[in-house]
């Protein structure tokens, strides 16, 4: 098979043939997949962190979110359920309080896909575009909770791991609430790795010292 320029240079999700392994980087992120602690790679722009993490975590096989600096944080977790072949849907509620007056937000509920003979109701069936029916359990949610997030996930693929790209890109209150809610994914078994362009090591426990545990 011919190999093509980048098969061997450039920027790829896909592991470039001229990788040179690091022991000093490599060892210690492989440490860091056995182990149940969200990752951190950062470092300069064009320094082979994709090229790391492809290498020992094919992408292929995970879960791959790339964000932009309007990506908000629910976007990032409906793009994870979407890989997952979760089906969202939201509507409008609106409620009114005896002090507080009109309050208006949104209610999910996530069709997951049952596979065989699974647990749960199943609330309908529903055919997909290639006109197959397919037996969906419905559960409602809150997309703004690492909790609810995590549920539907473990419920899918327990073993996925995250990969967030260009997470520089999110402003420091985006990266504050990812990191709160990186905590809370840690508990419930759900690991991110999370690639970034900035220098300072302690970058994402500034903002929670709780992922030091």
């Amino acid at each position: 098979m011919a190999i093509r320029t980048e098969d061997v240079f450039g920027v790829s999700s896909k592991p470039v043939r001229s990788y040179i392994e690091r022991p000093t980087v490599d060892d210690k992120f492989v440490q860091a997949l056995a182990s149940d602690k969200q990752i951190v790679v950062y470092g300069s722009s064009k320094q082979g962190k994709t090229a790391l993490v492809s290498k020992h975590l094919p992408y292929a096989d995970n879960i791959t979110v790339s964000v932009t600096p309007k990506t908000n944080v629910v976007d990032i977790y409906s793009s994870i359920l979407r890989q997952l072949g979760i089906k969202i849907e939201s509507s409008n509620t609106q409620s009114t309080g005896r002090e507080a007056g009109v309050t208006t937000g949104m209610k999910f509920k996530a069709m997951i896909p049952l596979f065989g003979s699974g647990e749960g109701k199943i609330d309908s069936n529903i055919k997909s575009t290639g006109g197959e029916i397919r037996d969906y359990e419905e559960v409602p949610f809150n997309l703004e909770l690492p909790q609810d997030v995590s549920e539907l996930i473990r419920k899918v693929r327990m073993e996925a791991v995250v990969i967030v790209e260009n997470f520089h890109y999110l402003d420091d209150e985006k990266q504050q609430q990812l990191a709160f809610d990186l905590r809370t994914f840690q508990e419930l078994g759900v690991q991110f790795v999370i690639l970034g362009v900035w220098r300072e090591k302690n970058r994402l426990i500034q903002f929670n010292g709780d992922l030091l545990v």
